[in-house]
């Protein structure tokens, strides 16, 4: 078994997200939001077998793409995430990792130069948590895809990031419905580290520098469904705020109109997601933790992240930072913090 490519798959907050009401007639709702990777991540490796081989910790069976290409994907888990009893089964049509592999066959036309691949999945960002973790994965299995093709056209067996380092100009319209295809804030992972999105999530308008400032994410074990969240938003429309005002603040502070001083005073103001009043009132816990982080000194803004249930802080240093998180232990059933780093 031999490893091609080992990658980081990472996290995102909502730094801010609006929702439009009524829906589009497909069911989806239109909206505004600025999306951030912070450092939680997955880890992915693939590898090429050249027969497959047993893996009795193996969650998923081993199952081909249209095209041909067999996958065989292992799950491990890692903290946060915390599992009891036997490892969930979920079938591996199911995993956005198999999609992103056979819709990337599909729209190309051609089948991976790999007969059978093998992936291992180390899970730290927890499921339904609202951090998109099955979004990032898929977008770093296509970039796997595209390096993959890359490499074999060029007769080369070393991987680069010249993909990920590609400008919006340069990844075509067909990549990004690959992404969309697949899921609608895979596009995000896909090509920013920071931006302001449109669309159901998948539209890029811009390119953000990320924010400056060490993010907490304060996690419950809350099961949400974001279906019913929707339906419950449906029956009480909150206000949607059609210009993003925190995306004009991200780039007055990259252009040095304003300092950090400044951008750290005005978040408050800019930062929302009016999904949260109605996950809030449904879930007092996670109201409590956002109430908790919000009356906390050196705490810029608390907020929930998509439809939950994980919530996040944004701290004005990393001493706040490590002392709050420290703190919200007794009351969160995990805690990360990531701090102002770049992340691919």
């Amino acid at each position: 078994m031999d490893l091609l490519y080992s990658t980081k798959s990472y996290a995102k907050v909502n730094l801010s997200l609006n929702v439009k009401w009524p829906p589009f007639s497909s069911g989806y709702h239109e909206l505004s939001s600025v999306f951030q990777k912070v450092e939680l991540h997955d880890k992915i490796e693939f590898y090429s077998l050249t027969a497959p081989e047993s893996q009795a910790q193996s969650i998923y069976n081993t199952k081909k793409t249209y095209a041909g290409t067999s996958i065989t994907i292992e799950i491990f888990y890692g903290y946060p995430v915390k599992l009891e009893g036997p490892l969930p089964y979920i079938s591996i049509e199911n995993n956005l990792i198999f999609k992103a592999i056979e819709n990337f066959e599909e729209e190309n036309r051609i089948a991976l130069p790999i007969k059978h691949l093998f992936i291992k999945l180390t899970k730290h960002i927890p499921t339904g948590a609202g951090l998109g973790g099955g979004s990032s994965n898929a977008a770093s299995t296509l970039k796997f895809c595209e390096n993959l093709l890359l490499n074999h056209s060029k007769k080369e067996n070393n991987f680069t990031n010249n993909f990920i380092n590609k400008s919006i100009e340069e990844i075509t319209e067909s990549q990004l419905q690959i992404a969309s295809k697949i899921g609608a804030d895979v596009s995000f992972f896909y090509i920013a580290d920071c931006a302001y999105m449109k669309g159901n999530g998948d539209k890029l308008v811009k390119h953000l520098p990320k924010l400056p400032f060490p993010i907490i994410l304060l996690g419950g074990n809350e099961e949400i469904s974001t279906a019913k969240i929707y339906q419950k938003f449906d029956e009480n429309p909150q206000a949607f705020t059609a210009e993003c005002s925190l995306a004009k603040l991200f780039e007055d502070y990259d252009n040095k109109k304003i300092d950090r001083y400044e951008l750290a005073g005005a978040l408050p103001r800019v930062m929302n997601n009016n999904f949260e009043n109605i996950v809030c009132e449904m879930y007092p816990r996670i109201k409590y933790r956002i109430d908790t982080a919000n009356n906390t000194p050196g705490i810029i803004c608390a907020l929930l992240t998509g439809t939950g249930s994980t919530s996040f802080a944004v701290c004005a240093d990393e001493l706040t930072a490590n002392g709050f998180a420290d703190y919200a232990k007794g009351f969160c059933n995990w805690v990360f913090v990531s701090l102002p780093k770049k992340n691919s």
